[in-house]
């Protein structure tokens, strides 16, 4: 995927009137499944709970949505800032290597 259809992706994703909604449709779900991005998702009420995590959240972390839904979000794992150099403000989780090997 280029960074143009990523940036078109995004767009729309961010342009959804409705993602509440949206996000009950299987089909929304695989089209959030493939963004290069790392989604989470929470519903707001009664109390915040994650609902759903992309795949490359689950990449992100480490973990699948099994593990964080029904939690709130203090349930995510703790991140450190990728060194310098690597290039990217992303975020690593705690105790995983960034992309040069670094932890």
């Amino acid at each position: 995927m280029d960074d143009d259809d990523g940036e078109a992706q995004r767009e729309q994703l961010l342009s959804t009137p409705d993602l509440a909604e949206a996000l009950e449709s299987e089909h929304f779900k695989q089209f959030l499944d493939h963004l290069p991005i790392a989604i989470a998702v929470a519903k707001l009420a009664p109390a915040e709970r994650i609902t759903y995590t992309n795949i490359a959240f689950e990449h992100l972390t480490g973990q699948e949505l099994p593990k964080f839904e029904g939690k709130d979000w203090d349930s995510l794992p703790p991140s450190t800032p990728v060194t310098e150099g690597a290039g990217t403000d992303a975020q690593v989780p705690a105790g995983e290597a960034a992309e040069d090997g670094t932890a």
